[in-house]
């Protein structure tokens, strides 16, 4: 077993390899967050208090109908999202599991509240969109939490999504995808420079929501609710080229050599074998940037999504069992070779 961060610190200030006024204010500030600390499970249940607490008060509310209607509503939301939103930000809500969720909650009813009051007093999806948009750029910027966060750029891709298919933009639905790709993209890659701007903590929960998101449209294109029938070639080629970008990048001076041909081989061949399946490029792309930045959960991501879009694309195909059986052990020998390529000359 590991032995406790404390007991560690305690053990190198023992040893002089530490300097002992650091290690004090460290064991100080260790102290302080264990006294401080519940178990999760503790933690858990005060969070279900706290929604279910919520959930009461919304209903108690509607019972009485001190909600007004059509554009009523929508203010009261953007009332209910302020008051929320000071509450998160509040120190009393920094060392309270209950308050956070509290907020979290008031957050997801006035979104709820604007969206209804908005649709039902405008009567125009457009608008209510657009609305929506706005909302969510906000809660990035002020609502201090990775959850709120998280669900903000999901919510802002469903109303992209929405306005596509309104509009009856041909390809709708893919130029959605590629908005929300191409954003998670440059969020991952600039990463860095990100972190040192104004609002670093929402760069993670935004960036694993536009991903999330990405995958979700993906996934959904694959049962076709809305019958557009998508070919998927456009997403397909525009993910080859990105990937194949971010390999030319990321292999430097190395491009020319056996091992950065082999790799940009691969990608491009990778990228005409799925061209019909863009998830699996989108899973390749993604388990770029994962590496690159060094984010664990990024990969578990890109890997969990890139095992459902091979399975589906082998279930999608149109060839015998016999086929099948063959392009599986045509791609494992290739990955091998690459394999065994990439070993020998690095």
């Amino acid at each position: 077993m590991r032995p406790p961060l404390l007991e560690v610190l305690r053990q190198l200030g023992r040893e002089s390899l530490l300097d002992p006024e650091a290690v004090s204010g460290l064991l100080a500030v260790g102290d302080q967050g264990e006294r401080h600390s519940a178990p999760w499970f503790v933690r858990l249940l005060v969070g279900c208090g706290a929604w279910v607490a919520s959930g009461f008060l919304v209903a108690f509310l509607f019972m009485v109908e001190m909600v007004p209607e059509d554009l009523g509503a929508a203010f009261f939301g953007a009332f209910v999202l302020v008051g929320a939103g000071a509450l998160r930000r509040s120190p009393a809500a920094a060392g309270s599991d209950f308050l956070q969720q509290s907020a979290l909650a008031g957050w997801l009813v006035g979104q709820l509240l604007v969206v209804f009051g908005v649709g039902e007093g405008t009567e125009s999806l457009p608008v209510t969109a657009g609305i929506v948009l706005v909302v969510q750029a906000f809660s990035v910027a002020f609502f201090p939490d990775a959850v709120a966060r998280f669900l903000a750029s999901g919510f802002a891709v469903a109303a992209l999504l929405a306005l596509m298919l309104h509009w009856k933009i041909p390809r709708g639905d893919e130029l959605a995808f590629l908005l929300s790709a191409v954003a998670a993209g440059l969020l991952w890659w600039h990463r860095p420079v990100l972190l040192s701007g104004r609002f670093p903590q929402a760069v993670g929960p935004v960036g694993y929501g536009l991903v999330f998101s990405a995958f979700t449209l993906l996934a959904l294109a694959l049962a076709d609710p809305f019958e557009l029938h998508p070919s998927g070639n456009l997403s397909s080629t525009a993910l080859g080229a990105g990937v194949l970008l971010m390999a030319w990048c990321l292999l430097g001076e190395r491009r020319r050599s056996g091992p950065g041909l082999a790799v940009m081989g691969f990608v491009l061949l990778l990228g005409l074998a799925t061209s019909s399946a863009p998830g699996v490029m989108a899973a390749a792309g993604t388990l770029v940037l994962g590496f690159r930045s060094g984010e664990r959960g990024l990969l578990g991501l890109a890997w969990s999504f890139l095992l459902f879009f091979l399975a589906a694309f082998y279930y999608n195909m149109n060839v015998s069992l016999l086929e099948k059986s063959g392009l599986l052990m045509g791609s494992g020998a290739l990955l091998l070779g690459l394999r065994a390529l990439l070993r020998r000359c690095s």
